[in-house]
C-alpha cells in the first residue's frame, strides 16, 4: 500500500494539488479502510517519505518548493461557481430536454481552480441529439459571453480563458461507455472526480454503471453513486462551502423546447440533427488536430494533455 499511496500523491502533485486523507482513500488503487490507511500514512511520515501539512499530504521533494494553498483555490473556485453568468448558463441549458447531464470536470471539479481558469464541462445528450445539443450549448455560451473561442488558443493571441466555458466532451446517452483506447488511470480519475451539477432521469448513475471498469482502478470509490446522487440538481456536499447555493433547482420542470420525445416532432428534429451534424463536422475538420468525432461521442482536446502525464497514468487498462 505504501507504493500506491506515494504514487497517488505524486499524481495529485502533478496538478499542484495536495490531497487530504479522504481524497487519498477515494483515489487509492488498493482496497482498504480509512483506519488502515491512516496507520500507513503515519509510517510514511515517520520515515520521511511523505510530508503532512495541516490535513494535506505531499511528497518531501515537492514540499521544498511552494506548496499550493488549497484554501485559497477553494475560495477562488467557489467564487467562479457563483458567477452569475455561469449560474445563468446552467439554468438556461437545463431547460432543454436534449441535455441530460452537465458535469464539472478538470481542476474546477476538485475546487482547485486558478483565477484565470475556465469551466470544463462534460455534457450527456438525449439519443441522436448530440449535434443539436452542442449547438444549444455553444449558442448559449456565446450569448452570455462565456464561449471560449478558438482564437484564444492561438500562440499569437493573449490566452484569456478566465470564467469561459470549455465544452470539450459530449456523449450521446446511448453510448456512455469510454472507448477501450481511452481507458487508463487518467480518464478513470477524471470520471471519479467529475461532479454533476445538472442531472435528468438518473443519467449520472447510468454513466457510472456503463463505466464500472473505473472501480477496478479505484476500488474505494464504489460508494460514489449513492454519495452524490441523493443531491441531484445541487452542488454535491463535497463541493459545498458555507455560502454555496444550488446551481439548478431539482424540481421537475415542463419540457418546452424541442422535446425529442414529443409526438410528431421526431422526423423534423432528426432532419435538423442531420443538418447540424454535417455542418459541424465540416467546420471541425477545417481545424482538426487531436479531436475525436463520432456519431455518439465528441472529444475536443486540441492539445493531448495525457502525453504530459506520468507513464503509469497513460497506460491502457483492460
Amino acid at each position: 500500500m505504501e507504493k500506491d499511496i506515494i504514487r497517488t500523491i505524486k499524481y495529485f502533485n502533478t496538478f499542484s494539488y495536495s490531497p487530504d486523507i479522504n481524497e487519498l482513500f477515494l483515489f487509492l488503487n488498493t482496497k482498504t479502510d480509512k483506519k488502515k490507511l491512516h496507520k500507513v500514512l503515519k509510517t510514511l511520515i515517520f520515515n520521511k517519505k511523505i510530508v503532512k501539512k495541516g490535513n494535506l499530504y505531499t511528497r518531501g521533494e515537492y514540499n521544498k518548493g511552494k506548496l499550493e494553498i488549497r484554501n485559497s483555490k477553494f475560495e477562488i473556485t467557489q467564487k467562479k461557481l457563483n458567477n452569475w453568468k455561469f449560474r445563468a448558463y446552467i439554468k438556461l441549458i437545463s431547460l432543454f430536454p436534449q441535455i441530460k447531464l452537465v458535469g464539472l470536470s478538470g481542476s474546477i471539479s476538485m475546487m482547485n481552480a486558478k483565477e484565470d481558469d475556465d469551466f470544463d464541462l462534460f455534457i450527456i445528450t438525449a439519443k441522436n441529439r448530440i449535434f443539436t445539443s452542442r449547438l444549444i450549448a455553444l449558442a448559449l455560451a456565446q450569448s452570455l459571453g462565456l464561449r471560449r473561442s478558438r482564437d484564444s488558443e492561438s500562440l499569437f493571441s493573449q490566452r484569456d480563458y478566465k470564467n469561459k466555458v470549455c465544452l470539450n466532451l459530449f456523449f450521446d446517452e446511448t453510448k456512455l461507455n469510454i472507448p477501450n483506447f481511452k481507458k487508463n488511470y487518467y480518464i478513470a480519475h477524471e470520471i471519479i472526480q467529475m461532479k454533476p451539477i445538472f442531472d435528468r432521469k438518473d443519467t449520472y448513475a447510468r454513466f457510472l454503471n456503463a463505466n464500472t471498469w473505473v472501480f477496478r482502478i479505484f476500488p474505494n470509490a464504489r460508494a460514489l453513486d449513492t454519495q452524490f446522487l441523493s443531491r441531484k440538481g445541487a452542488l454535491p456536499r463535497f463541493l459545498e462551502g458555507p455560502n454555496s447555493q444550488k446551481l439548478v433547482s431539482s424540481r421537475p420542470r415542463r419540457n418546452v423546447i424541442l422535446n425529442p420525445d414529443s409526438i410528431g416532432g421526431t422526423l423534423i428534429e432528426d432532419l435538423i440533427e442531420n443538418i447540424l451534424k454535417r455542418v459541424q463536422i465540416f467546420l471541425i475538420n477545417r481545424h482538426r488536430t487531436t479531436e475525436i468525432v463520432t456519431n455518439k461521442q465528441l472529444w475536443f482536446f486540441p492539445e493531448d494533455f495525457e502525453e504530459k502525464l506520468p507513464k503509469f497514468a497513460r497506460k491502457r487498462v483492460g
